[in-house]
């Protein structure tokens, strides 16, 4: 069985007159077998009992951008010794359409669709079970059902294996706190132009594709 956990990065707000606008937006897939979603498991836990202050974690999760430098290098240097597989999609959001601006919904379901065909074509995928975990947050209103049905449907077609989708918090599913810090280094490499921490994984990288460009 293959594990599919999803993140993203960035944000898809269009007013670039706000300073906390963000001018790309970011989805990351982390792909792995079973056995590699335990280690992928111990690792997250092994980076919050061991270098992560507690205190500061009310909900024992890792955020890749609220932790030290030491945290977040410490976890990517870990999950790229492992058999894992990244890919990526990226958006300049000058690029988006002003008919598209305003359906933020669609615009992340169809980044989802061309990132997981890439990964169907590249037969990344287990020919009998598959599961993509998406992060659910509370602030995410695109994670709904309309996005499960969507790409469930999608996939399908691509697909001769089952394929499934969840939508799950963080502290359920320890491997999406793993592609939350991948997702937010691809993404600060491109917003920030600081690509020191994409570096640790780019080993594990596979693809980062554009998307409307």
């Amino acid at each position: 069985m293959k594990f599919l956990f999803q993140d993203e990065s960035g944000d898809l707000g269009f007013d670039f007159s706000k300073p906390k606008t963000s001018r790309f937006f970011v989805i990351t897939l982390l792909v792995m077998d079973e056995a590699t979603k335990r280690s992928g498991d111990k690792i997250v836990k092994d980076t919050f009992r061991k270098h992560a202050n507690r205190k500061s974690h009310r909900d024992g999760t890792l955020h890749a951008f609220k932790e030290k430098p030491s945290v977040r290098k410490y976890l990517l240097r870990r999950i790229s010794e492992k058999d894992v597989s990244v890919y990526a999609i990226v958006l300049h959001k000058e690029h988006v359409t002003e008919q598209l601006r305003d359906k933020p919904d669609k615009l992340y379901n169809y980044m989802t669709k061309k990132l997981l065909k890439y990964v169907c074509k590249s037969n990344a995928l287990d020919t009998d079970n598959n599961l993509l975990i998406a992060s659910r947050r509370e602030t995410n209103r695109l994670l709904n059902k309309d996005f499960s049905t969507y790409v469930q449907s999608q996939v399908s077609e691509l697909t001769p294996g089952c394929f499934e989708v969840r939508i799950a918090y963080p502290y359920e599913e320890k491997c999406l706190q793993a592609v939350d810090c991948i997702c937010w280094s691809i993404y600060r490499a491109r917003e920030h132009g600081d690509d020191s921490y994409e570096i640790l994984v780019r080993s594990r990288i596979v693809k980062i594709l554009p998307f409307l460009e």
